[in-house]
């Protein structure tokens, strides 16, 4: 988990810790750390149903989307919206294996994770009245809208 250093408090060393604690006790999922050089094997179902992506629902998605810039992107989104024509045939591609193999590519697993109060009238300096707002890569948006275009298509 990346923690933003931008915001001015004496106790950010907690924050980590607050984040953590705050992910193990609400999910039964694997914290980060804990695949991060590896994808594990798929233990679900298959999506074997799904029909294949193609370059124009991409290049439709990458033209409709805003290019929201994140320190979490390995490209800029706005390289990526100048060229939607080879984006969209590298991203196609990418979500067609990505959904037959039922594996989401662990470098898009990654987000950068802010620290944002959730009132302004709060005390700044206790860690637990801010919530962690997670800035994701602008791929994984994209493969993410794509999965749920092509699983609503497919299943209703």
């Amino acid at each position: 988990m990346k923690i933003n250093s931008c915001v001015p408090l004496s106790p950010t060393s907690s924050f980590p810790k607050l984040f953590s604690s705050s992910l193990k006790s609400h999910s039964n999922l694997p914290l980060y750390h804990t695949f991060f050089f590896h994808d594990p094997p798929n233990t679900g179902l298959f999506l074997d149903y799904l029909p294949a992506v193609t370059h124009a629902e991409v290049y439709k998605i990458l033209t409709s989307v805003p290019p929201k810039s994140s320190s979490a992107n390995l490209i800029p989104p706005s390289f990526i919206k100048f060229c939607p024509g080879v984006f969209s045939e590298l991203i196609s591609v990418l979500a067609n294996l990505s959904f037959s193999e039922g594996c989401f590519p662990t470098l898009f697993k990654n987000a950068v994770v802010i620290p944002l109060l959730k009132k302004p009238s709060l005390d700044k300096s206790v860690p637990s009245i801010y919530r962690p707002i997670s800035n994701l890569n602008y791929i994984s948006k994209i493969l993410e809208r794509l999965f749920s275009y092509t699983y609503s298509v497919a299943c209703f």
